[in-house]
């Protein structure tokens, strides 16, 4: 069936039309569109031509640009990913009034606002735009391959993580498009250093935040995050709790520019040995960003399940270049992770034993019932199988949570143990998760709802139970 749909943000790209396998409907095995109105239906012929700007034009819109994002990883690290849930994904094209959008686990769903720019009156919706689809459903796609970062009190610079991969995915997924490695190639002239499109985000909403809440003090050609950045990592405690937009906070949306910044670096650094290879510079960045996009997918299976540190996945960065591309890049890599502070010289992961039958003991002997939480063998024969074992730690007097040992396994198609990590719940990660949880409590504005306050509470017998609702917006 034939869909149009916004290959870019609606303020930098025009519409396109693009054929996907399908029954006729906005719903696959995967994910399925849903609506306050009336959910589109293809016209005579099964197809989905409808004109920018409508309800059914961005019912389309969300269905194209989140299935490009999920067929690029997929390719990317070699099987189907799954979610953090079992069945589809719901788009929500129309949620709310505003502008924003988020990833909710609990519901299954990617939610779209539609916000009013007081400058212009213009609507602005996010269903339009790839940059904001993307991002959103980078988050599903990390929830389905590493829960603990979204899933646990105490998982440090997880949250900021979260949010560049979404930007990363954005980026990525844009690139999918000729038109647009067509015009970051004009505007760039094979320079990936220069301002473009693909490096700059949500223009269009970042256009509305500025007119609306900014009182237009930015430039009208500010966006809220532009990957093409020199930010260096500092720890977030010596950070202003509320800054500027051009200042990194604590904030996660802010704090990611680090890490999106090193990886545009990366994907520079790449496209450069290209063209030098003798690559047009359209060739260079197709074959850049399928690099990237495989890096990055694989450093995700190689990274941790709980996150504290953005140098954790820095070195997954580092492994998956290692096991993937035979170090290929390793210089590359470690020349700009190193320049951004990204490197650290802390002590090193505590790893498993690379033999099954041992590296299971170390699991039963943490303590509770380990269960393979998630296992997935890709197109290399390679399997990789995740353990958790779950367990209940008490916060203060009245109130516990749940805290998760995880042990990630990859075995090669021979049945060798050839990444094993072992991420423990020790006093360190109860003490994390207490301060998360105090900051959470003090920030918390009086009425607010758990989806704005972080966390759900049940009753307990002895007080109550906290768990950590998987959002992020």
């Amino acid at each position: 069936m034939k869909i149009r749909y916004l290959p870019q943000d609606p303020l930098v790209g025009g519409v396109r039309e693009v054929t996907l396998k399908g029954s006729g409907g906005l719903a696959n095995e995967r994910m399925s569109v849903q609506d306050q109105a009336s959910v589109a239906r293809p016209d005579a012929d099964g197809n989905f031509l409808y004109e920018l700007g409508t309800p059914e034009f961005q019912q389309g819109n969300t269905f194209v640009a989140a299935n490009r994002t999920l067929d690029m990883f997929e390719k990317a690290v070699g099987h189907k990913i799954p979610w953090a849930f079992q069945g589809d994904l719901k788009i929500h094209t129309h949620y709310g009034s505003g502008f924003n959008a988020f990833y909710l686990r609990q519901d299954h769903s990617l939610n779209f606002f539609d916000g009013v720019d007081q400058k212009t009156g213009k609507t602005i919706h996010g269903s339009e735009s790839l940059d904001v689809i993307s991002h959103e459903t980078g988050h599903a796609i990390l929830d389905g391959l590493r829960p603990g970062l979204m899933g646990w009190f105490g998982s440090g610079e997880a949250p900021a993580f979260h949010e560049s991969f979404g930007d990363m995915t954005a980026i990525l997924t844009s690139l999918q498009d000729d038109l647009v490695i067509e015009r970051v190639c004009q505007e760039t002239g094979g320079d990936l250093r220069k301002p473009n499109v693909a490096a700059r985000l949500a223009e269009e909403m970042s256009q509305g935040i500025n007119h609306t809440y900014l009182q237009s003090t930015r430039p009208e050609s500010w966006v809220m995050r532009d990957a093409n950045n020199d930010y260096l990592y500092v720890r977030p405690e010596g950070l202003p709790e509320k800054a500027p937009p051009e200042v990194l906070s604590p904030e996660p949306h802010s704090f990611s520019r680090i890490f999106t910044g090193a990886f545009w670096e990366m994907l520079s650094g790449v496209q450069e040995r290209m063209l030098a290879q003798g690559q047009s510079p359209q060739q260079a960045l197709r074959a850049s960003r399928d690099v990237m996009a495989s890096m990055l997918g694989h450093a995700v299976e190689l990274g941790p399940n709980r996150l504290n540190r953005f140098h954790q996945m820095a070195q997954a960065f580092l492994k998956a270049d290692e096991r993937y591309f035979g170090g290929e890049y390793k210089d590359l890599l470690q020349d700009v992770l190193g320049s951004r502070n990204l490197i650290s010289k802390a002590a090193p992961e505590v790893q498993a034993p690379r033999d099954i039958s041992a590296a299971m003991a170390l699991v039963h002997s943490s303590g509770g019932d380990p269960m393979p939480e998630s296992v997935w063998k890709n197109d290399r024969g390679e399997t990789f199988v995740r353990f958790d074992a779950i367990q209940e730690v008490q916060l203060d007097a009245h109130t516990t949570t749940d805290l998760a040992a995880s042990l990630t396994l990859g075995i090669d198609s021979e049945g060798q143990v050839f990444h094993s990590l072992w991420e423990p719940v020790t006093d360190e990660t109860v003490e994390a998760a207490r301060q998360e949880v105090s900051l959470l409590r003090r920030r918390e504005p009086a009425g607010s709802s758990d989806l704005e306050r972080g966390y759900s509470a049940q009753p307990t017998r002895q007080g109550q139970k906290l768990s950590k609702l998987a959002v992020a917006y």
